[in-house]
């Protein structure tokens, strides 16, 4: 449901004011229903203990019972929740609300700027729930040293502080305790605040120019921890989206950041009809916060956490100019051909769009780069 309206402030038709309200409802996605879903495939956890010392897994190392002491726990592959997922009676749909407000002024024939600011709030934000493990039950704490960038104690990169985290008691082990239901937490729902200044200059005496930029501050209370590169887009799957209910989903969750773009288009029209147009964007780089896999629960043996704030650390800004040339022919019968070459990331940078974000020996070295210059030749016929 969406409603918007201009109205002419000055009564000339150069200076016009928009607003509106847009409701959007979630649409339920299939990760969501892969949690109920018995016949999807699944990932079992368990603990191993080396008996011999080979560091070869052998024959009664494990024990496979879904609820003997071994079991840690059961996931569906995708999205990384947790499996056996009942509906629950009251749920309610989560919705997106946005509230815009613009305000235009043509300045010349052929010249004008826009000044917009955006508001919008996601409501009835799902978390997922352990029926059998409610909140409160994760109330033994496992206190661990941050063992810094290399991901070793005792050297010099240690900050010298411990993260806790939270697990359950022994009792509550076993898959006969785990039930996960998808509940409304309003204290996970978020909003966003942005704007954008933007100028245009239509084509006229064979050029044009088009620019703007735009910023919009995040406020995200708890961004589920997965093995992504980035902290906002996450690994892929339900994990990006929907963060547990338990204590531990909470630490160094928040993402309060910034994110910008700017953007510069143009194009000439050269004689004999040859068109020649460029865009430079300038994006800046995805937050992230440094992990550490921590061991020594018995419940929990293994977890992987942040240890700072989302944004303490943030992947290059990335400035990519690509250009364009291009000519057409006009042939008989309304007929054209028309010739292009593409030039891609001219500047050819080479900046990360990803790294390692877990301590250790691969800690922030790039997962993906920025593509290299491509050239492309089309060729396109019209009739």
């Amino acid at each position: 449901m969406t409603g918007h309206y201009p109205y002419d402030i000055t009564g000339d038709g150069r200076t016009v004011l928009k607003g509106g309200y847009g409701l959007y409802a979630h649409l339920r996605g299939v990760d969501e229903l892969q949690m109920a879903n018995l016949l999807a495939d699944s990932i079992v956890t368990f603990n191993w203990r080396d008996l011999n010392g080979n560091r070869v897994f052998d024959a009664g190392e494990v024990n496979f019972d879904l609820n003997g002491p071994d079991f840690v726990s059961r996931r569906v592959e995708v999205g990384q929740a947790l499996h056996g997922a009942v509906p629950n009676p009251d749920e309610k749909e989560p919705m997106s609300h946005e509230v815009s407000l613009s305000l235009e002024r043509q300045l010349a024939d052929n010249l004008a700027v826009r000044a917009t600011g955006i508001y919008s709030r996601m409501t009835n934000t799902y978390r997922v729930q352990n029926n059998k493990r409610p909140y409160e039950s994760h109330n033994v704490p496992v206190i661990n040293p941050d063992p810094g960038p290399d991901g070793r104690l005792g050297t010099a990169d240690d900050p010298g502080i411990s993260i806790t985290y939270w697990e359950y008691p022994l009792a509550l082990r076993g898959s006969a305790f785990q039930q996960p239901m998808l509940i409304n937490d309003p204290n996970a729902d978020s909003d966003y605040k942005s704007f954008e200044l933007a100028v245009s200059r239509r084509l006229v005496n064979r050029w044009m120019v088009m620019a703007s930029y735009s910023a919009t501050k995040l406020n995200i209370p708890y961004v589920a921890n997965t093995a992504g590169v980035t902290d906002f887009t996450g690994g892929g799957g339900l994990t990006v989206i929907l963060a547990t209910y338990d204590p531990n989903a909470e630490i160094f969750a928040e993402n309060k950041t910034w994110e910008w773009i700017g953007r510069v288009s143009g194009a000439y029209i050269f004689p004999y009809d040859v068109q020649v147009s460029a865009n430079f964007e300038h994006r800046s780089g995805d937050p992230w916060a440094r992990q550490v896999s921590f061991t020594g629960g018995r419940t929990i043996p293994q977890i992987r956490l942040r240890v700072e704030p989302i944004g303490t650390r943030r992947l290059p800004n990335l400035n990519i100019l690509n250009m364009r040339v291009q000519k057409s022919f006009f042939l008989r019968g309304g007929h054209k051909l028309g010739l292009q070459a593409n030039i891609y990331n001219v500047l050819n940078i080479n900046e990360p769009l990803g790294v390692t974000p877990l301590s250790g020996p691969n800690f922030n070295i790039p997962t993906s780069i920025t593509p290299p210059r491509i050239g492309e030749v089309g060729l396109t016929y019209t009739f």
